[in-house]
This record gives C-alpha cells, sequence and structure tokens, in this order.
C-alpha cells in the first residue's frame, strides 16, 4: 500500500516475490517497502536511501529501527508519520502472525518526544 500521488488515496501494489529468500520473508518484504513504489504514481513510504538497520520479530511483535535518513523528508515520500502508518498497515496486512509493529528510527522510538515533536498516542 502506497499514497497516491495524485490524490492522496491509498493504492495497492501488487508484487511478486520468492516464497523463501535467504534473508527471511519478513525482511525481504521490509526491503522491499523501503525500496518504494515501482510505479511513479505512488508515492514511497520515506526519503529515498532509508534502510532498515535492524529487523527482527520476537514473538507476534516486529522491531524494526529504520535509518535516521528517513528525517530528511527528501524527495516526493509520504509525511513521515503517514509513511509509518502505512509502513505498520502493510506489514500487518501481509503477515498475519505479525500483531505488532514497533519501529524505531535511529535507535529512538518513532513517536518519543523530540523526535518528531509530539507523543505516541
Amino acid at each position: 500500500m502506497f499514497e497516491s500521488s495524485d490524490n492522496g488515496k491509498i493504492c495497492m501494489e501488487w508484487r511478486y516475490l520468492p516464497l523463501k529468500p535467504v534473508q527471511g520473508r519478513v525482511n525481504m518484504y521490509v526491503d522491499e517497502l523501503l525500496l518504494g513504489p515501482e510505479t511513479d504514481r505512488f508515492k514511497p513510504l520515506f526519503s529515498p536511501g532509508t534502510k532498515a538497520v535492524s529487523c527482527f520479530k520476537r514473538g507476534g511483535t516486529l522491531y524494526v529501527d529504520l535509518s535516521d535518513l528517513l528525517l530528511t523528508e527528501a524527495g516526493e515520500a509520504s509525511a513521515i508519520k503517514n509513511g509509518i502508518k502505512l509502513f505498520r498497515r502493510n506489514i500487518l496486512h501481509n503477515f498475519e502472525n505479525i500483531h505488532t509493529v514497533e519501529v524505531f528510527v535511529g535507535g529512538r522510538p518513532a513517536y518519543e518526544d523530540n523526535l518528531f515533536g509530539q507523543k505516541k498516542r
């Protein structure tokens, strides 16, 4: 799911990915999300070059630490808050054994005070 560049609506993009990738299905999926959409009609979730510093699953929770390049808001990416919401939504939609996605940026929780100027709700 990505935000449309034309009207801001959320649109689905289908991709065919290997069933047994070397890095694991979740890690491969996270990498694919961070690469952005295949079509130029959709906005990438984050600034170009944003990478997963770490990504692991414990129980039903996925922990993802994204590079702080995400904070630059470069290019035509979604707003940071919208990008993180869509990032979570994509993972929860595609992995039924994941119930919570904890996102960190530069090692800090994504909605911690002073990271984006607001508290997590």
